[in-house]
Order: C-alpha cells, then structure tokens, then sequence
C-alpha cells in the first residue's frame, strides 16, 4: 500500500492524501490507465491517464506546474490532463513508494510559500527574496514565469516560508 496525494484537475477541489492499494486504485483516482511520469526534485512520480489528451480531458494546471517544476526539460512542451496522483519514486523492485515526508509536508501542511532559485554558475547556493505565496501551486506558477523571463535562472523551487 502506498500513500499518494491526488491532484483532481478542477482547481477548485483541493488536493488530498489518499491511500493506493494497486493499480486499480491509481486508474480510479485518474478515470483510466495511468501513466508514470517521474519527477526529478523533487524526486517522486506523478500518475496520469495516459489517455487524457485524446479523450479531450481538461487541463490539470497544478500538476503541470509541479511537473515542470521538477523536470523542466517538459516545461512548454507538455502538460497534464486529467485528475493526477503524486506518490513517491519506485523502489529497486519497481513497487510504487508513498510519497517522502518532507514533499508531503509541503503540499498539505505549510501556508506559506517562497520561491528559491538558482543563476548560472552556481550548483550549490539557492537564492530567494520576501515575497510570500498562500498556495504552492501559485508560487510555483510564479516560479516558473519568473525563469521565463530571467535567462540566468537555471532552476527554481518551492519551499516553506
């Protein structure tokens, strides 16, 4: 069994912990066959219906913008449709993990947000200002236009005010 967060693609329902005891469980939570799509950093992996775009599903913006996030060689070059599932990474055996403590925590436990990036040349240090986001999901969207517009951004990430 393994501890996920779904993401439904209204914005107006709220994300929420949920437990998967198989593969059935995950293509309900999606309304088909899933697709695993891993996240690099945060490491975890997002569930999608792997069919959505062609059954016309709508747009899921707060898992896109957690998966461009995280792997930006997709950011505007794919999105998420359809209700999603974030769990944790697969283990050595291919069994689906819960997701880590820490990126559970920061969804559904924190109020606060800042956003942090990191400029050419540096690998290590992260920088950031005061401004402070109410929803992850908004400072992750802020985030990402933010690169967008500043070339020397080479990576940006949500974390706990």
């Amino acid at each position: 069994m393994a501890t996920g967060i779904v993401i439904p693609c209204e914005q107006s329902t709220p994300i929420y912990e949920s437990c998967f005891t198989g593969l059935r469980d995950y293509q309900l939570a999606v309304d088909g066959h899933i697709e695993a799509l891993d996240l690099d950093m945060p490491a975890g992996t997002v569930f999608a219906n792997d069919e959505s775009k062609i059954l016309g599903l709508p747009l899921n913006r707060r898992a896109t913008l957690l998966w461009w996030l995280s792997t930006p060689i997709f950011r505007h070059r794919d999105v998420i449709c359809g209700n999603a599932v974030l769990v944790g990474q697969p283990d050595s055996e291919g069994e689906t993990q819960s997701i880590p403590q820490d990126l559970r925590a920061l969804l559904l436990d924190r109020a606060r947000y800042r956003v942090e990036v990191q400029t050419a040349g540096e690998t290590e240090r992260w920088a950031g200002n005061q401004l402070v986001f109410e929803d992850y999901f908004e400072a992750a969207n802020w985030g990402l236009s933010l690169w967008d517009r500043w070339t020397l951004v080479t990576r940006v990430r949500v974390v706990d005010a």
